[in-house]
């Protein structure tokens, strides 16, 4: 389940707009693929978590304090008061299908944008989500996320007024073009999700 051929991936990145060359396509398929039933796959939730893992994107501290208080400006539009943990966490209980306390990207995206009414980007939303996210990126403890709402804001030493964005740990070249050149296309959009949601579209079997 949710797995895509070398062709299946190739035309699924190409309805992105991503331009590699072929060599360039076999590299980042041969990489990431796996053997199942005796031919070779991608599983594209577990290439979009190493993407993100190995090349992750960040903002500056200022830049996520800003953030934090649009957030705190859309629970206050809905009511909802910073002191009334209950309330808060009724937020994001509804969406947690598991109840682990935690969300994905997606998910936490979801969340947040029907919270703000889209005042954010997809973009800064996942630049909010990476900066409380666990080490490998795959969620988002709500509870901690919360907690940081509710926190007053801490200060920090001035760097730009915006976000400074980051790439780090890219394994090869190859991937790190391919993630740059996904976000260039996305612009405010997150590159995350809309490369998960071509790779799940070309999938067959729509398992993903």
């Amino acid at each position: 389940m949710g797995y895509l051929s070398a062709t299946e991936f190739a035309t699924a990145l190409q309805a992105l707009g991503v331009e590699l060359t072929d060599a360039e396509m076999e590299t980042v398929f041969e990489y990431h693929c796996t053997a199942t039933d005796a031919t070779m796959n991608v599983e594209y939730h577990a290439f979009v978590g190493q993407l993100r893992q190995h090349q992750k994107y960040t903002a500056a501290p200022e830049e996520i304090e800003r953030m934090l208080d649009i957030v705190r400006g859309g629970l206050h539009n809905h009511g909802i008061e910073l002191s009334r943990r209950k309330q808060l966490l009724s937020v994001f209980q509804p969406h947690d299908w598991d109840r682990t306390g935690r969300q994905d990207l997606q998910e936490f995206t979801k969340v947040v944008q029907n919270l703000i009414n889209h005042h954010l980007s997809d973009y800064q939303v996942e630049l909010l989500f990476n900066h409380f996210a666990d080490e490998g990126l795959e969620s988002v403890d709500y509870h901690h996320f919360l907690e940081a709402i509710c926190s007053a804001p801490a200060e920090s030493p001035p760097t730009s007024s915006r976000g400074n964005i980051v790439h780090r740990d890219a394994i090869e070249v190859t991937g790190q073009r391919l993630l740059a050149l996904i976000y260039d296309i996305a612009g405010d959009n997150s590159g995350s999700l809309q490369l998960q949601h071509s790779l799940c579209y070309h999938d067959p079997q729509r398992t993903g």
